[in-house]
């Protein structure tokens, strides 16, 4: 398993990554990622989501940030079954910084390579690093490791 929890900085952009080898084909894998209804089941972090899986679409998530569950609405940027999943923040404050979570999938003796990064772009991604950066980087970790656990069980 390779995590990689501090942020990092690419191309001016803040960079969150989690790598996980997971005993499942990447389409078991990415049918969980998309079914939005099913994150309670498995998700510590997103712990709801909604809407249709589509390059294009809208979905809201409700994530826990510090603590507190906190309600967001994303546009599906990418739907690439086996492959890519990419969803971008909405709001007033993409403004001033942005996130976006790419999700790839790979093929890999036994199972696939899941790796999933949250980018953050904006004048005031340090800001939001600031504040949320502990958070968002717990989740993800959490997030991913739950991901493993839950596709392994399935």
């Amino acid at each position: 398993m390779d995590t990689d929890t501090a942020p990092g900085i690419v191309a001016g952009v803040i960079v969150y990554r989690e790598v996980r080898d997971i005993s499942a084909t990447p389409e078991q894998v990415y049918d969980v990622l998309t079914d939005l209804d099913g994150y309670d089941q498995w998700n510590p972090w997103v712990v709801r989501a909604s809407g249709t899986v589509a390059a294009g679409s809208k979905v809201d998530v409700w994530p826990l940030l510090r603590g507190k569950e906190q309600h967001y609405r994303h546009r599906i940027l990418e739907a690439d079954r086996g492959r890519r999943f990419v969803w971008c923040d909405l709001g007033w404050f993409t403004l001033f910084a942005k996130g976006e979570r790419h999700r790839t999938l790979e093929p890999s003796d036994g199972g696939c390579r899941y790796t999933v990064e949250l980018r953050l772009n904006g004048i005031a991604k340090s800001t939001a690093d600031k504040q949320f950066g502990q958070s968002m980087r717990e989740g993800l970790a959490a997030e991913a490791d739950a991901l493993k656990t839950y596709c392994e069980q399935q």
